[in-house]
């Protein structure tokens, strides 16, 4: 999620990173409601746009992984590699400690645990049992995911760049189905790994990201848009079905982030933008760079937004909570990114 200082911006790669944090709100916005069992059941056009929406987002954290794998490519021929990959992980340690505790704090004030009068109850409930688990919020997840993937690529990447281009192509090919079927098996058979496990569903986002410049991927930007497109539409209505046989719980394999549809909505929307190499407008840049915190304040403003737009059910609400959520999460970022003292827990 967080961008590379380089002497030159890639503009491409600098507006997938803004767009893939509008996406995680979006997600967040629409899901809710398109799992909404009275919604759901209407099946009305309500429904069918957030589901549309939510279809068109998926990209967004496999985006922000493909990316972390090709910051990884720019840095890998430095002599300082692994110190400044060891930099990069524990600045990542600090940033995931201090919003697990943020968040713990905040679930504390909502009342998640005003049941529990017993301190030592209260204090593995509230703090053991999250941080252990990888889940002192529902979105945090994806920093100790992205932990065990650090970590990892601090030792894996030097042997990956010693690898011969003619074994990229079979290696990725390798690795992204087994990220596909353990994604299955995980998804379907509530396999309960440790969060430092996590990382394993996503090593082909990263590895593609990082080989991405020795692959040379030669697709026009019109088939791109247009498999995008038809991947988006192809997704929303399988999903329908998927979720009026097996219900909302159990029928929404196909929106994981590692699962063949959204898999290739991902590939396609970045050969779009890879190729948009010009140097990056300072809005652009600094837009760019608030992704990492629009991803951890957003859950502030959706969760206000949603009960809303559920209430209201109209498209305009839809929008209205879309933009309402995306503004002042960018807005809350930006202000967080002039306060030194907590700058350095999000950049």
């Amino acid at each position: 999620m967080a961008s590379i200082n380089t002497p030159c911006r890639h503009l491409g790669l600098d507006i997938l990173r803004i767009l893939s944090a509008v996406a995680v709100i979006i997600i967040h916005v629409a899901a809710p409601i398109m799992t909404t069992p009275v919604i759901f059941e209407q099946g009305d056009f309500f429904w069918w746009f957030s589901n549309i929406l939510d279809s068109l987002s998926r990209f967004s954290v496999p985006m922000f992984v493909i990316l972390s794998g090709y910051s990884y490519s720019i840095i890998v021929d430095l002599p300082c590699f692994r110190q400044t990959s060891r930099q990069k992980l524990m600045k990542l340690v600090k940033i995931t400690l201090f919003w697990s505790l943020v968040f713990i704090i905040y679930r504390l004030v909502k009342g998640d645990f005003s049941g529990v009068t017993n301190f030592a109850d209260l204090f593995i409930l509230a703090l053991v049992k999250p941080l252990l688990a990888g889940l002192p919020y529902f979105h945090l997840w994806y920093l100790y995911m992205a932990l065990g993937l650090f970590y990892c690529a601090t030792f894996a990447v030097p042997f990956l760049n010693t690898l011969k281009e003619r074994k990229v192509l079979p290696l990725l090919l390798s690795v992204m189905f087994f990220c596909l079927l353990f994604s299955f098996q995980n998804y379907y058979y509530d396999n309960k790994l440790l969060f430092v496990f996590w990382f394993l569903e996503y090593i082909f986002y990263f590895m593609f990201g990082f080989y991405i410049t020795k692959l040379n991927i030669c697709i026009k930007k019109r088939l791109s848009l247009t498999g995008f497109v038809l991947v988006v539409i192809l997704n929303s209505v399988l999903i329908q079905f998927m979720i009026d046989i097996y219900g909302a719980d159990r029928g929404q394999y196909f929106y994981e982030f590692v699962s063949p549809f959204v898999l290739l909505q991902t590939i396609f929307l970045f050969t779009i933008f890879m190729k948009v190499n010009i140097q990056s407008p300072m809005i652009v840049v600094v837009l760019s760079r608030l992704s990492l915190p629009v991803y951890l304040v957003h859950p502030f403003i959706t969760e206000a937004v949603v009960p809303y737009v559920q209430d209201d059910h109209s498209i305009v609400s839809l929008f209205v909570g879309i933009i309402i959520s995306v503004f002042f999460s960018f807005l809350v970022s930006y202000f967080l990114y002039k306060i030194p003292g907590v700058r350095r827990f999000v950049f």
